[in-house]
């Protein structure tokens, strides 16, 4: 999102082949008629990694999901300074796209060939970091959206839902799971987490697979437990290179970030963890996006 004096934007590095043969994908602008990687500004409410998926789909017509963070270009227009931040993409599908007022054309470039006629020197700056970066799985981390206030509620604490508040959020959140590609569904047992994956869940036929030891009540005493398990998760995604999501809540969540080896800090509601594991399953890097819901 901008605010005074900023505005905000994002955008993908994505890349196909091996070795020497290996292309990065770049538009050639129609107004501008300059050469640059795929980008641009976020829809109200829309977080930055699912502007980076969006645009890339509208501009060039190659669907992707995102990998490692590569970093952040930033260049005034006007008196206002833009920043763009950058994401690896990887490649779900493509289909031809027609050329538009906004994009001439789409192409894949050999890489020495890019570097070559980017227009914007930050942004082969970009490229060439993202040369550099490879992983091998993400784990989303959430804390649960706003669920209903206990006052207000008389079952058991196990069933407590989402509010009107919380029910906006994992609709916000489901964009976000989408973004980074996610295949697979974790979560504590407890209503108002699995309710938080439930939109996701519908949009891509996914189950929630329920955990009860990430629950409050069956954690408590159990935090050895708890990393071993976020332990074992995070190697086997590794090993897989896939992208799976955990949902849990606030008293879990210490355990939960020691098994991961991310440093404990408290999330907000709503707020999703990205962690991005090496070959053996460690942290590469994390990202934190709180839901504005």
């Amino acid at each position: 999102m901008g605010s005074k004096g900023r505005i905000t934007a994002a955008g993908a590095v994505v890349l196909r082949g091996e070795g020497d043969r290996r292309e990065v994908l770049v538009v050639r602008r129609s107004t501008h008629k300059d050469w640059s990687l795929p980008k641009g500004k976020p829809k109200t409410d829309e977080d930055l990694p699912a502007t980076a998926v969006r645009e890339v789909h509208e501009e060039t017509g190659v669907r992707i999901h995102l990998g490692l963070p590569v970093g952040q270009t930033r260049y005034d227009v006007g008196k206002q300074r833009k920043v763009v931040s950058w994401w690896m993409g990887i490649v779900e599908h493509e289909r031809r796209r027609q050329p538009n007022k906004e994009v001439e054309k789409a192409v894949w470039m050999p890489l020495d060939k890019a570097l070559e006629k980017l227009s914007y020197p930050n942004e082969a700056e970009i490229l060439t970091r993202a040369l550099e970066l490879e992983s091998a799985g993400t784990l989303l981390v959430v804390r649960h959206g706003k669920a209903m206030l206990r006052k207000h509620w008389t079952g058991s604490d196990a069933r407590r839902p989402l509010s009107r508040r919380g029910r906006k959020q994992a609709r916000q959140i489901r964009g976000l799971l989408a973004a980074y590609g996610t295949s697979e569904l974790l979560s504590s047992t407890s209503t108002r987490c699995m309710q938080t994956l439930i939109p996701f869940a519908l949009e891509r036929n996914l189950p929630v697979v329920g955990i009860s030891l990430l629950s409050e009540e069956e954690a408590e005493g159990h935090g050895s437990e708890v990393q071993q398990l976020m332990a074992a998760t995070r190697r086997r995604i590794a090993a897989e290179g896939t992208t799976v999501a955990v949902c849990g809540h606030r008293p879990v969540l210490p355990d939960m970030r020691q098994g991961l080896e991310v440093p404990d800090k408290a999330m907000l509601v709503g707020e999703v963890l990205v962690v991005h594991l090496d070959p053996e399953g460690h942290p590469l890097t994390v990202e934190n996006h709180k839901c504005i819901a």
